[in-house]
């Protein structure tokens, strides 16, 4: 049988006898198994794409429309247009009035539903719009500038309000009898 000294002074052992585990200080002995945290991150992965694929991972014949990606404004077609920003007076627009440009752009583009229109201030007074499969003859009228006209009335027609009066009540009939809703009054001659 062989003592602790001989088991300590074999090459590659330890006094333990535990063949090249490293030991902890209180005694125990880790064991280092990179295959556990693996296979848990390989199982994390499959989870986290079956939930974006959801139902259609059955249906691979679907695949093709579910991950449609949408192509640029250079593919798809589409109007890019730039548009100089001019103050009255001084020329160059300040921070506010471009701001206030390019927030009006955007009521207009998305009051018209365009989806995809960016509007983008490029320099001090520049404003460039995209606006995807939509033509230019399209996006012309939400170019032109408001405008708020003022007539001059010429003829005015004297006229005071008139209060409306309360409604009069309906009297019913007081030998108890209700008509229906769809009956026609009789009228009875009296002799």
């Amino acid at each position: 049988m062989a003592s602790s000294s001989d088991r300590s002074s074999r090459p590659g052992g330890s006094a333990s006898g535990s063949g090249g585990s490293s030991s902890k200080p209180g005694g125990g002995v880790t064991i280092s198994r990179p295959g556990r945290y693996l296979a848990v991150l390989a199982a994390l992965l499959i989870v986290m794409f079956a939930g974006v694929i959801g139902g259609t991972l059955l249906h691979p014949t679907s695949w093709h429309t579910r991950f449609k990606v949408a192509l640029g404004l250079d593919l798809s077609g589409g109007t890019t247009f730039t548009i100089q920003a001019v103050a009255p007076g001084t020329g160059a627009p300040t921070a506010s009035e471009m701001s206030q440009s390019i927030a009006i752009l955007n009521s207009r583009l998305n009051g018209q539903g365009f989806t995809g229109a960016t509007v983008q201030q490029q320099g001090t007074n520049y404003i460039v719009v995209s606006v995807p499969n939509k033509s230019a003859e399209q996006i012309a009228p939400l170019l032109r500038s408001a405008v708020l006209r003022f007539r001059q009335v010429l003829l005015e027609a004297p006229g005071y309000p008139t209060p409306l009066l309360p409604p009069t009540p309906v009297p019913t009939p007081s030998n108890g009898a209700t008509p229906s809703p769809g009956a026609s009054p009789s009228v009875s001659p009296k002799s």
